[in-house]
C-alpha cells in the first residue's frame, strides 16, 4: 500500500528535473513502473534523482539498486546517518553558482591605446 506521504509527493519528482523530460508514473510501464513501485514502497517517495533515468530502464534500475543498497539495507550505520552522508556529497558535487553579471559601462572599461599607421 502507498503511504498518503508518497501520493502527495508523485508530482514532486518530476516538477524538479529541468533538462530531461521524465516518465511520470501514470505513464510509466514495465520495468520503470516496477522500479518506481519499488522506490515508493522502501524509499517513501519517488525520489527526483531516480526519474532522470527512467528514459533507460536499466539504467533506472540500476541507479535504484545502487541507491537501495547503500541507505535501506542494515550495515554499521544508521538509515539516518547514511543520509546525512548523502547530503553532505549532494553539496560537495553542487556545481558553484554562477557570479551575477554586472552590466557593463561604457566609461569604466580600459581604452585601448590605438596604433598609429607607420608602426
Amino acid at each position: 500500500m502507498v503511504s498518503l506521504f508518497a501520493r502527495a509527493t508523485r508530482t514532486v519528482g518530476t516538477t524538479h528535473v529541468r533538462h530531461l523530460t521524465p516518465v511520470p508514473l501514470s505513464a510509466a510501464t514495465g520495468l520503470v513502473a516496477a522500479v518506481y513501485r519499488a522506490v515508493e514502497r522502501d524509499f517513501g517517495m519517488l525520489a527526483p534523482p531516480l526519474t532522470l533515468h527512467a528514459a533507460a530502464p536499466p539504467a533506472l534500475a540500476a541507479t535504484w539498486l545502487m541507491l537501495r543498497e547503500s541507505l535501506l539495507v542494515p550495515g554499521r550505520l544508521g538509515r539516518a546517518a547514511k543520509e546525512a552522508m548523502a547530503v553532505e556529497v549532494s553539496a560537495a558535487n553542487r556545481p558553484p553558482r554562477p557570479r551575477a553579471r554586472r552590466p557593463s559601462r561604457p566609461s569604466a572599461r580600459p581604452r585601448c591605446p590605438r596604433r598609429s599607421p607607420s608602426s
